[in-house]
């Protein structure tokens, strides 16, 4: 099943007519083809064809709720992964045990997150949302 079968069913349900669906740039007779092939797929009648107009069947009616769940959950995906890809959402997880900081040889660290322009050094690696560095790093 293709996402463009989900957008074109769910396109003739909301215009109840083909014709009117072919808004999706592509004609009736193609669509229609289109929606027929869904149908087959799934094995079942998604409308009932009347002169002028198409009906949900009630299997239809069942399968428009999930399929408008399924292209929204997509978009939001994008959305999301978009948000990722920028850097505004996602999660840092920082590990230490519990007597690193007190060890006599371990360097005094703080922290420094990516709006920190002062310090390049510690952004060193495009993905990194934040970094312990040792105060001598600062000017490399």
């Amino acid at each position: 099943m293709e996402l463009r079968h989900l957008r074109y069913f769910l396109t003739v349900a909301e215009e109840r007519q083909f014709t009117r669906a072919a808004l999706l740039h592509i004609q009736q007779q193609p669509l229609s083809q289109q929606i027929q092939e869904l149908e087959r797929e799934l094995g079942f009648a998604l409308f009932t064809r009347l002169p002028r107009e198409v009906e949900l069947t009630s299997a239809g009616a069942a399968f428009e709720v999930d399929a408008r769940a399924v292209l929204d959950a997509l978009d939001q995906g994008v959305v999301n992964a978009r948000r990722v890809a920028n850097g505004q959402l996602g999660s840092v997880r920082i590990a230490l045990t519990s007597s690193a900081a007190f060890h006599p040889l371990a360097p005094p660290l703080h922290l420094v997150t990516r709006r920190d322009a002062a310090n390049p050094a510690a952004l060193r690696f495009a993905q990194a949302v934040l970094a312990f560095v040792s105060p001598d790093a600062e000017g490399a």
